[in-house]
């Protein structure tokens, strides 16, 4: 009889220690042995603009919560510049303001994170309303109502819609009216701005996603990606290639919008990216930069400056 009841207890013990320690590595992202380590990407951001001796503001969008990535750090480096951060939408908006300047003004952002898998989730809000079609002269509107009726012939849903209408824009041996379409250039962001105003015409929402590739010590540029809503969640596609979703060594760090029109890096007047990358201990950056949740609940957010990726900064 004390036997059983040892082994009971030491069954119920294990079964605990087992449990908590199925929690502390799916839920909370801790390592398994001392010794594992993640990679760490620093992202740098310099910004600069010409200033005419008064008043001088910069504004920059950055993330607040990268999806599948987790915030270890960031810095704001600047002179005599007073600096408040504010959400705004899925993302944060970084405000430099001063009373005097004049000539040449440079400002840095600096970030560090890594990758975390319990950190994607679908991307439902904000949720859209169907956009009023835009008008179009009168060549381009019969062009894009013979590509949408095509390839509303060959879909099923809004994704399978957006995928066939990418695949089509982007055939290496186009119509006439994929050419007449594809005047813009192809693969710019005027060209995925046009993109949206397509979706539009079909009332699809749809919006420029900025992303950034992660490649260790290389400077890069943002990438327009596009986003389409289904009525549940937003869809990424890559506007070249139709492919579904964001490529694994990219990051999402920056805005998205309901719209195409505005480019808020741009702010800045000039922008420019670098990144890096490093080894950290999993226990380190577990208990570094902005406190990780105790319960497992990390919310997605992302609006006013479009970008996803691994870890860096681009130039506009």
């Amino acid at each position: 009889m004390k036997k059983a009841r040892i082994y009971t207890i030491a069954l119920i013990l294990f079964l605990i220690s087992g449990s908590l320690m199925y929690y502390k590595v799916t839920k909370l992202g801790m390592p398994l042995i001392p010794s594992q380590q993640s990679d760490v990407w620093v992202v740098e951001a310099k910004l600069q603009f010409q200033a005419s001796g008064g008043p001088a503001k910069a504004a920059f969008y950055i993330p607040n919560d990268p999806p599948g990535f987790v915030r270890l750090n960031e810095d704001f480096i600047s002179s005599n510049y007073g600096l408040a951060t504010n959400l705004a939408g899925e993302n944060r908006k970084a405000e430099w303001a001063v009373r005097r300047a004049k000539g040449k003004q440079v400002l840095y952002y600096r970030m560090e994170f890594t990758r975390d898998s319990g950190n994607v989730k679908a991307r439902t809000l904000p949720r859209p309303t169907y956009p009023q079609a835009p008008v179009h002269d009168d060549t381009m509107q019969a062009a894009i109502n013979a590509v949408l009726n095509d390839v509303r012939a060959h879909s099923a849903d809004i994704a399978t819609f957006t995928r066939e209408l990418l695949v089509r824009l982007n055939n290496t041996n186009p119509d006439q009216n994929i050419s007449l379409i594809n005047k813009v250039g192809h693969g710019s962001v005027e060209w995925v701005r046009q993109l949206v105003n397509i979706l539009a015409t079909a009332r699809i929402p749809a919006r420029i996603v900025y992303v950034l590739p992660l490649q260790d010590l290389v400077a890069q540029s943002l990438i327009p990606w596009i986003e389409v809503h289904n009525n549940f969640e937003w869809i990424a596609f890559d506007p070249v290639t139709g492919q579904r979703g964001f490529p694994r060594r990219h990051s999402g760090l920056a805005d998205r919008r309901r719209s195409a029109g505005h480019h808020p890096w741009r702010q800045a007047r000039r922008s420019r990216f670098s990144m890096s990358r490093q080894s950290l201990h999993r226990c380190r950056w577990l208990n570094s930069g902005p406190a990780r949740p105790t319960l497992p609940s990390w919310t997605f957010p992302c609006s006013p400056c479009r970008c996803r990726h691994r870890t860096s900064i681009a130039s506009s």
